[in-house]
């Protein structure tokens, strides 16, 4: 079995999810290769990372093996193991085993499965304001901003690491330049988020504002304790429709499915 998404260690120092297959009697073949960045850094291809090099699909070896858990797809399809583990995020699993010619598995709550737990459904509900949300949209720039936040916050956190910052993540890529194919593939998404100035107090007071009058005014009006979506395209376009939802959970302990 492989996996290919690093998670974070339990505290004996192995990862939850191994334990309980090989609780189950699942041999651990090792780690797969991963798409560096998820694709995120700029111009590097699915399958490329600079640890392991070009990942390539095993059937046309010239193909793309998409991502972003590519070497999950590709250890499966060329039957160096049965199954394999990645996490799915827009596409990270479901991409690379379509082009891999492998059969996915995603982990979800279908409609049964919350009826027969006790959740009652309301369905076709509507924001009243989703045009609005939309048509605001500054996407690249608001992801940007988002993701150097996250990400410094999250390398911040590490025991061991000898980056601590997105700037210390570019400088890091600029020392190995000739590792990680600085010239051909380039860093240009990670400079532009390092430049930006964290999110502004206008940005967060918009944010507030189409919350209340759409995402928190559904849930207050139908008291919702959930609210589930049948897909990511839903979101994806929309970067505020993901922070409405990030406030909101945090203020009235909500889940979002």
């Amino acid at each position: 079995m492989h996996s290919s998404k690093p998670t974070r260690l339990t505290g004996t120092g192995r990862l939850s999810v191994v334990r309980k297959l090989r609780k189950v009697g699942a041999i651990i073949l090792g780690k797969a290769s991963l798409s560096e960045w998820a694709g995120s850094r700029f111009a590097t291809p699915y399958g490329w990372c600079a640890r392991a090099g070009q990942g390539r699909n095993p059937y046309v070896l010239s193909e793309t093996p998409c991502g972003s858990s590519s070497g999950s797809a590709i250890s499966v399809a060329a039957n160096l193991a049965a199954v394999s583990l990645g996490t799915e995020t827009d596409g990270s699993i479901l991409y690379p085993s379509h082009i891999n010619s492998l059969v996915w598995f995603q982990s979800l709550l279908g409609r049964t499965l919350l009826g027969q737990g006790g959740a009652i459904l309301v369905d076709h509900l509507e924001i009243a304001n989703i045009d609005v949300i939309f048509g605001s949209s500054r996407e690249e720039a608001t992801l940007e901003a988002e993701f150097k936040i996250s990400l410094n916050a999250y390398l911040k956190e590490l025991v061991a690491s000898p980056v601590r910052t997105l700037a210390d993540v570019i400088a890091f890529n600029n020392k190995f330049s000739h590792l990680e194919k600085i010239k051909e593939y380039g860093q240009d998404s990670f400079l532009r988020a390092e430049a930006t100035k964290g999110i502004s107090k206008k940005t967060l007071l918009k944010l507030a504002r189409l919350s209340r009058n759409g995402f928190k005014k559904l849930m207050n009006e139908h008291k919702l304790d959930a609210l589930v979506t049948p897909g990511a395209d839903v979101l994806e376009d929309s970067p505020e429709l993901l922070f409405q939802l990030d406030m909101i959970a945090k203020e009235c302990h909500l889940a979002f499915v």
